[in-house]
């Protein structure tokens, strides 16, 4: 039988876990060179800032493999952990439902507190990139909302495709 509420408690679960993982390599990479935020932020300060340096894509590296692993391994153990949990082998709709639920915690949080309240509200000097101070940018919410929107496409399209990969694992493993 399905079992959507712990189908989204397992994917809330892991989305906070994506969350910080995520959130954290972020903060970390924006720390070491505020430049890695660049492309995440309105158009004016790009535009004024100028194209990113050969050495902050070089720095980019690392962590987009850790992305990278983070974006897969995260909600295959969401998908994992709901499959142990469960009684019978899960259906699409259920292991869609543990990873949009995942995405989407995620999306929410970059929108909240990432987009809105560290970089529009408290807007740290560390992620303010040289020759940007003040820009209004730093403050354009509805930029960072349009990101939420189309986050939520992602996420959308995301969990289509974690979900028709698990099941047809599941098909070809013989627990149908």
């Amino acid at each position: 039988m399905a079992d959507y509420l712990l189908a989204f408690q397992t994917g809330f679960v892991y989305g906070v876990v994506f969350s910080l993982l995520f959130s954290s390599l972020l903060l970390v990479l924006i720390k070491i060179n505020p430049e890695g935020l660049l492309d995440g932020l309105p158009p004016d300060i790009k535009a004024r800032y100028g194209p990113v340096s050969e050495k902050t894509q070089r720095q980019r590296k690392p962590f987009v493999l850790l992305f990278f692993l983070i974006l897969l391994s995260v909600p295959l153990l969401s998908i994992r952990r709901y499959d142990l949990l469960t009684v019978g082998v899960p259906n699409y709709v259920e292991l869609f439902v543990n990873v949009f639920t995942l995405f989407m915690v995620f999306n929410i949080v970059d929108l909240l507190i990432l987009d809105w309240l560290v970089i529009c509200t408290i807007t740290p000097r560390f992620i303010v990139l040289p020759g940007t101070e003040g820009m209004s940018g730093y403050k354009d919410y509805g930029f960072h909302f349009r990101g939420f929107l189309k986050g939520t496409i992602i996420s959308l399209v995301s969990a289509l495709i974690f979900a028709g990969i698990a099941s047809l694992g599941y098909l070809i493993l013989g627990k149908t």
